[in-house]
């Protein structure tokens, strides 16, 4: 009876494991086609390989090849037509409509720029734009995809940016245990490495600080200011997060940055490598100087 039973589990192990192979096989070939069609130049083609990629890896919640095939194709789409940021963007929302963690984070984040680059490619047009007046200056925009981005000002966009970089940062205790090495295809050689941003959170932290602490944007101009005179935010790391925020706007960028700092140090205060800390703690005394 033993044997049968050790058996059946060598056979399912087989089987597992020729389906692992299987999977594998049916990516490396997927890649070497999707990338021979880019280095000629025909994304077209290479975008519709990807596609077959993305889809792949969304059925099997694969996240690594999943976000590896949602940059590869944001890369062949790039420059198809002087409308692909605009299109690309509807396509991220029909994406997040099915996506979980880590992959919904991952693409929020990753709107959350592209949001941020459109604004930057037609701002001279989108600054000679009167501004929407709201019932509330306040209220964030929590897009859709569905929006008509020629007719956005650039507090729309801000506010859109915001949003989606604050949605990024949701399952904020998962985020903090997944290994950002699980996600190869986010990882930028000698710039975000395993020490310095060792997990997701990590990653997904410092692109929202990079967009909060964007001196060009001003959601809104409160008669009260979070102002960083204080010699409190130069304090050492330990009193530094201990430091009250009072602020009455949630929406300064300043105390967005500051907050976000304090949970990033508050992460890796007790780190028994301080490679992180050092790294997130140089960034935030950096910030303060020059604000």
């Amino acid at each position: 009876m033993r044997k049968f039973g050790l058996l059946l589990f060598l056979l399912a192990s087989f089987i597992l494991l020729k389906g692992q192979n299987m999977n594998q096989q049916f990516y490396t070939q997927k890649w070497e086609t999707a990338e021979g069609l880019l280095s000629k130049g025909l994304n077209a083609s290479a975008a519709k390989e990807i596609r077959l990629i993305l889809n792949q890896a969304r059925t099997e919640q694969n996240t690594d090849q999943y976000i590896k095939s949602i940059c590869m194709y944001l890369k062949s789409t790039e420059s198809l037509s002087e409308s692909a940021d605009s299109a690309i963007i509807p396509f991220f929302h029909e994406e997040l409509k099915s996506s979980q963690f880590p992959a919904k984070q991952l693409l929020y984040s990753m709107l959350g720029t592209l949001y941020q680059n459109y604004y930057e490619q037609k701002r001279w047009e989108m600054l000679e734009r009167t501004s929407v007046q709201t019932s509330s200056k306040s209220k964030k925009i929590i897009p859709d995809g569905t929006e008509d981005l020629e007719t956005w000002t650039a507090d729309q966009f801000f506010q859109a940016s915001y949003s989606c970089f604050h949605a990024s940062l949701t399952e904020e205790q998962a985020s903090k245990s997944y290994p950002l090495e699980k996600v190869k295809g986010v990882l930028l050689p000698g710039e975000n490495t395993a020490k310095l941003w060792p997990t997701l959170y990590d990653y997904l932290a410092h692109r929202a600080l990079d967009f909060f602490a964007n001196d060009e944007i001003e959601l809104t101009k409160p008669a009260y200011a979070f102002e960083l005179k204080d010699s409190t935010w130069y304090a050492p790391a330990f009193d530094f997060i201990q430091a009250g925020l009072n602020a009455k706007d949630s929406l300064q960028y300043k105390l967005q940055v500051i907050k976000l700092y304090q949970k990033l140090l508050q992460f890796h205060l007790d780190d028994t490598d301080p490679s992180a800390l050092i790294d997130a703690d140089l960034a935030r005394i950096k910030y303060v100087h020059q604000h």
